[in-house]
């Protein structure tokens, strides 16, 4: 396919950058959800911990994959595989928490909180 550029095919400074700030930006956000779970201690919390840190992970295979510790075929498989990862780890919390709003609006000493009580 002659005048067709790969769908990666930014590489450089600006790649490397932006990598750089999703990976930085990612890790911040699964370090908050990761002390969120260690206080909540709920498997919603665990869950949405476990999607975060994929997220994380993605960054990781991109700069990976720019500085050459991995190649761009393995590159493409791990970050497919990570994307089916964080669906699946989603729609698992979600289900998680509908299963548990529903226990707990039948439930006669229900607090009001789907995934168990809040700890102060």
């Amino acid at each position: 396919m002659d005048g067709v550029a790969p769908a990666h095919s930014v590489t450089g400074g600006t790649a490397l950058s932006v990598i750089t700030i999703a990976g930085v930006l990612s890790a911040i956000v699964f370090g908050i959800s990761a002390a969120a779970f260690l206080r909540r201690r709920s498997a919603a919390y665990l869950l949405l911990t476990i999607a975060f840190g994929l997220l994380f992970a993605r960054s990781a295979v991109g700069f990976a994959s720019l500085t050459g510790m991995i190649l761009d075929g393995t590159h493409h498989l791990l970050e497919h595989a990570i994307d089916a990862l964080v669906a699946v780890v989603v729609i698992a919390a979600v289900y998680y928490a509908r299963q548990a709003e529903r226990r707990a609006s039948r439930s006669p000493e229900s607090n009001g909180y789907s995934d168990g009580p809040r700890k102060p």
